[in-house]
């Protein structure tokens, strides 16, 4: 008896009173829930975060942290970028001087993070012409107003009158450098032409910090970092790879990859987990390579936004204890809980805990008071603090598009050529590699069953070691039971209803399928791609995953049921890539495609602007130089 006679039976037992076989009801019941989905994705993504191992001896350790930092820096954060975005010393434009209240003025500079890329900054100078001074570099968070927000001036105004030259420069996609070509996400379209677009923030960290090495007052051996939320992920990840930084003091930033799969809203945007970084590295070993340096870890009580002490402390500070015992314990690891307000901020608790840590660690030899020093009167508007950018200053997506045209890929031979059968051959190979591809199995088919007189209507789950695929199927009176039309959506079940319908009343039979991530098969929340974005990061491809899923159904629908003919029907970008790669990479598995609303090109996904949150899987690093539209159709025969 076939695995799916064997479904039927059992599932037929189920049906109590006739369901409604409707196709929005037959769509509905299809679909998982989405706490049974979420839970599906949490346990397998969670075995996949790398633990920290802390060796015996601080030898043994420094051999293992150099090795790490660079291996992170050349297959996470570097891979892919160009030369000339490394090159050279740091390009400086001087702007204007205002000038401050009592005891410093502010600087307005821009400086060039990579060519054409030019970032406004605010130096913060102390009076007098004193030299050796302590520096500090202030990041800020996913503020709108950027550099120019209250929390951010009065901080560096307080270093600057200590003594201590701060610059702060704008955050891709905030302030100055605001607007949709700079949305965080975007980076997408690096990692899809092989460009890690983490890469684009560190690099602005690090111009920065060649900045400040580089002003006459300065003691480039003697700098400090902090920040507030994306600035405290800034500061975590910068810190942990530049060794320039000397003392770490990160403010709700940051957190161990295993709370974040639990904890959807500690999960952040796509540089905070961009692809492949658990293959490498989790947030506890960058935290781990602070040392020796001083480091203040500081969170907030009940942070309404994310990272809340209690769950991120005990992953994030605990595993690394025993790194810095390793060393002097005079070094200084600490962590501060906020209680007041204990809201996602860096206000006065915080920043009287970040200056005494600084005075101790980066200018010992000044003596702070315990209070704030005043500011009112002090701050400036956001126009005020405006320096100014190019007209034609790069974004993430022009940069996108000049990589993506720079691209060149030669021409696909002539189907009917002696050179086609070879060059399929090597692009199905590459396209396993590039999109790290494994079939997936199933282990058991369940269904529940309805007829309604001659048709037969069917809802089904899929189930393989780690995922359960739902589907809703259709054949109504007289349908060709030898031939499926397969559809995908890119809006999912819910969406599928009217084309499933049509087909259905044409006599065909059909089934709608939700591969992982498409709805119907989706996590709970608001954030289901985010959880996209982590598979990714543990070096699979949502892509691969969605593709093997549909082949695996294809398969047995072959087997179990007798379909000879497999006709894929797509909708949107994503779902047509899933048909495209599915077809590509099982020959003989579908006998045709039919394309919707398929564009001729990813590049078109860069040129429209579309949202990495709706559609993650089409960026799969370095995709695009192998690969495009017309490629996958000729590999699929199309």
């Amino acid at each position: 008896m076939t695995i799916f006679m064997t479904a039927l039976m059992v599932a037929a037992s189920l049906w109590g009173q006739a369901p409604d076989l409707s196709t929005e009801a037959t769509l509905t019941r299809a679909a998982l829930p989405d706490e049974k989905v979420l839970e599906e994705v949490q346990r397998y993504l969670q075995p996949k975060v790398p633990p920290l191992v802390v060796p015996e001896t601080r030898e043994a350790w420094e051999a293992q942290a150099r090795a790490l930092r660079q291996h992170y820096l050349d297959e996470i954060v570097l891979k892919g970028v160009p030369a000339s975005w490394t090159e050279g010393d740091v390009k400086i434009r001087w702007v204007e001087d205002l000038e401050g209240g009592p005891g410093y003025r502010i600087r307005k500079l821009l400086y060039e993070a990579l060519p054409g890329l030019w970032i406004p900054a605010l130096l913060y100078e102390p009076d007098g012409d004193t030299t050796g001074l302590p520096c500090v570099l202030n990041v800020n968070g996913h503020y709108d107003e950027g550099k120019s927000r209250p929390e951010e001036q009065i901080r560096c105004i307080n270093l600057a009158k200590r003594g201590v030259l701060n610059l702060h420069p704008e955050w891709i996609g905030m302030g100055e450098l605001s607007g949709g070509d700079n949305a965080h996400n975007r980076t997408a379209y690096l990692d899809a032409v092989g460009i890690r677009g983490v890469s684009v923030f560190y690099l602005v960290l690090s111009r920065a910090l060649d900045v400040l090495q580089a002003h006459e007052r300065a003691d480039g051996n003697r700098i400090g970092m902090t920040g507030l939320s994306g600035g405290g992920w800034q500061t975590a990840m910068f810190s942990a790879l530049d060794e320039r930084v000397s003392v770490i003091v990160p403010v709700a930033g940051h957190g161990a990859m295993g709370v974040r799969i639990e904890n959807g809203s500690d999960i952040g945007d796509l540089e905070q987990v961009p692809s492949d970084m658990l293959t490498v590295a989790d947030y506890t070993h960058l935290t781990a390579l602070f040392a020796p340096r001083p480091a203040l870890l500081i969170y907030n009580a009940r942070d309404n936004c994310c990272f809340q002490a209690a769950r991120t402390l005990p992953a994030i500070y605990d595993p690394v204890v025993p790194v810095y015992a390793l060393y002097n314990p005079s070094t200084g690891f600490e962590f501060h809980i906020n209680e007041d307000p204990g809201t996602h901020n860096y206000d006065l608790d915080n920043r009287l805990q970040f200056y005494r840590f600084i005075n101790q660690h980066l200018a010992p030899e000044s003596v702070w008071g315990p209070e704030e020093l005043p500011t009112e009167g002090e701050l400036l508007t956001r126009e005020e603090l405006t320096v100014g950018i190019p007209e034609d200053n790069k974004t993430i997506v022009s940069l996108a598009l000049e990589a993506a045209q720079a691209i060149s890929r030669g021409a696909i031979p002539a189907a009917d050529s002696d050179k086609f059968s070879k060059w399929r051959r090597e692009h199905r190979a590459l396209l396993k590699k590039t999109l790290r591809y494994t079939p997936v199995n199933l282990r058991t088919v369940e269904a529940d069953l309805a007829s309604d007189g001659d048709t037969l209507v069917a809802t089904y789950r899929f189930k393989s070691t780690d995922w359960t695929i739902p589907a809703a199927a259709i054949a109504p009176p007289g349908a060709d039971r030898s031939e499926l039309h397969l559809l995908l959506h890119d809006g999912g079940l819910g969406v599928v209803g009217e084309r499933f319908g049509v087909l259905a009343d044409t006599g065909k039979q059909v089934m709608a399928l939700a591969p992982l991530f498409q709805d119907g098969n989706r996590p709970a929340g608001s954030n289901s791609w985010q959880y996209s974005m982590i598979l990714n990061a543990t070096g699979e491809r949502s892509l691969a995953l969605q593709a093997a899923q549909t082949a695996a159904v294809c398969d047995w629908y072959r087997s179990a049921m007798g379909v000879n003919t497999i006709i894929i029907q797509s909708t949107g970008f994503e779902s047509g890539l899933i048909a495209l790669v599915t077809a590509s990479l099982h020959p003989g598995l579908v006998n045709e495609i039919v394309l919707n609303d398929m564009p001729g090109s990813l590049v078109e996904v860069f040129e429209s602007r579309k949202k990495y949150q709706d559609s993650p899987s089409l960026y799969p690093f370095g995709f695009l130089r192998h690969f495009d539209v017309d490629v996958l159709k000729s590999m699929a025969g199309l």
